[in-house]
């Protein structure tokens, strides 16, 4: 575990920054994790209006719910934020990519974002409060909700990783989501054979998967 966890919080959040030309990369990259699952989901519906389901969509989503699921849960938060538990080397690799399919961003930035929420959980800084503003603005009752779920994602804050995920920087090389999600779109390809289908299905499973963990989201967030 990264040294963030020792002292006290004083003074202003540690390891949060507030600065637009440092945010721009947080704010492209999840509009596009959030952006181009809504548009498969649109697409899906379109799509299927003119094709049946086959064997092969069911089959495929439960696969990839069930690994990038296992990925988000095992690997990502319990393995890599909390370190519950030790593996090997190729576990922690298959893990991370894996997580990486669920479209939250590489796994370090997901690791320093979520260990940040706990260290200043529901107090100024925090990542996702439905209290406060990333950058100490109390939130209306009406915000919240928003807030917690979608907004924090496009304010103009930035975690330290180098506090929040000083481990992982200097023990892990983050895979990114290029390599599992290709992975998945292959194998669809393969099994359809219609480079189209395969792109459908790909976004299909990543709109359900995006669906899903909004849903959990949803159900345990304060």
């Amino acid at each position: 575990m990264s040294d963030f966890l020792d002292g006290q919080k004083t003074g202003s959040p540690k390891g949060v920054r507030i600065a637009p030309d440092k945010a721009r990369v947080k704010l492209l990259s999840n509009a596009i994790n959030v952006g181009l699952p809504a548009c498969g989901a649109v697409w899906a519906v379109v799509y299927f209006q003119d094709h049946r389901i086959t064997w092969v969509g069911p089959s495929s989503f439960l696969l990839f719910y069930l690994l990038s699921g296992t990925g988000l849960s095992l690997g990502f938060h319990r393995l890599f934020t909390h370190g519950s538990y030790r593996s090997v080397r190729w576990l922690r690799l298959a893990l991370a990519a894996m997580g990486s399919m669920t479209f939250q961003g590489p796994v370090i930035r997901w690791v320093a974002d979520h260990r940040r929420h706990h260290f200043l959980a529901d107090e100024e800084g925090d990542a996702h409060s439905p209290y406060y503003t990333a950058a100490g603005r109390q939130l209306k009752s009406h915000e919240r909700f928003v807030h917690s779920h979608l907004l924090w994602m496009f304010d103009l804050s930035t975690t330290d990783e180098a506090v929040y995920a000083g481990d992982l920087l200097r023990t892990e090389r983050s895979p990114r989501s290029a390599a599992p999600i290709g992975f998945g779109a292959l194998c669809h390809w393969q099994c359809r054979g219609r480079s189209a289908t395969s792109l459908v299905g790909l976004l299909r499973r990543l709109s359900l998967c995006c669906l899903v963990d909004s849903c959990e989201w949803w159900c345990f967030t304060p």
